[in-house]
């Protein structure tokens, strides 16, 4: 008699367990819900890409367009290939 209850239980376990954890999760949630309140949750914040996009128009804002390095020096060009990825190489 066993063996054919934990058969069955074996074979329709994951539609027995998944209502269960539906209703354990939404209780849950109510529960958390109502303690924390409404007025705690977190404001919307701009993604990083917009706040880079916003840092790159102010830093291009104050800077001079018609000072550049000439291009005779080839500044920008990686005397090796560990150069690349040296910090702050691309910062005047």
């Amino acid at each position: 008699m066993w063996q054919i209850l934990f058969a069955g239980m074996r074979t329709y376990a994951p539609y027995v367990t998944l209502p269960i954890a539906a209703v354990i999760g939404a209780v849950g949630f109510g529960i958390e819900r109502s303690i924390r309140g409404r007025e705690d949750t977190t404001p919307s914040r701009s993604s990083i890409k917009e706040e880079r996009d916003e840092r790159l128009l102010e830093q291009s804002a104050t800077e001079d367009a018609t000072e550049v390095e000439s291009l005779k020096q080839k500044s920008f060009i990686p005397r090796t290939i560990l150069d690349r990825t040296k910090p702050g190489r691309f910062t005047s």
